[in-house]
């Protein structure tokens, strides 16, 4: 059994007590070069079942309550989710360095194939383009919903139920309330195209 354990402890300790620790397993090692290429897109394109899915599965827990109404109206849940994104992008930052490494070690081993270096070589860099895409997309909308939550913790979150921004005094905040909110449901809508988190209730 792997232990996946996550998080930056030193700026999101009370985040990490939020959920409890999850125990996860390896995916079977693929022999054959082609196969590795393949399962690069494990938990990104092609959806695995959660228990093979470490670095998806931290990010959809810790994010799964980060776009409710609670951090407008509730200060402790605010900060909570502020914490909660914070693990997240710490999560995906040691998704994309574990990803380097594999593709990495996955273009050594092309290299020292003899006879079909040329198409496992062009099958991998086919799939670079789908990978770096699913990184940014994750990156924005993590990004995303911390931007809202900074401005919500510096306003002090005045806000009504339904988030609305009319109690500002200057049409400056309110309008950057409403850019926030359309860039995170932007790339809400965005991340929920691949398959592993399109059922995330979030």
């Amino acid at each position: 059994m792997l232990c996946f354990c996550v998080g930056n402890m030193a700026v999101a300790k009370d985040a990490v007590k939020t959920y409890p620790r999850v125990e996860y397993k390896k995916l079977p090692q693929f022999k054959h070069i082609d196969k590795q290429i393949d399962s690069l897109l494990f938990g990104l394109i092609v959806e695995v079942n959660p228990k093979f899915d470490p670095y998806g599965n931290e990010i959809r827990r810790f994010m799964v309550d980060a776009g409710n109404g609670g951090i407008v109206t509730n200060v402790k849940e605010r900060e909570d989710q502020y914490n909660n994104v914070l693990v997240a992008q710490q999560v995906l930052r040691n998704w994309r360095k574990d990803m380097g490494k594999r593709i990495a070690e996955i273009e050594r081993r092309i290299s020292r194939e003899p006879v079909y270096a040329d198409e496992l070589r062009s099958q991998l860099i086919d799939m670079l383009p789908d990978i770096d895409r699913f990184f940014s997309v994750t990156e924005k909308w993590l990004d995303a919903n911390l931007d809202l939550i900074e401005f919500l913790r510096l306003t002090g979150g005045k806000y009504s139920a339904k988030a609305n921004p009319d109690y500002l005094s200057d049409q400056e905040s309110r309008d950057t309330f409403q850019k926030l909110i359309l860039r995170r449901n932007k790339y809400r809508d965005a991340i929920r195209q691949y398959p592993s988190f399109r059922y995330m209730e979030y």
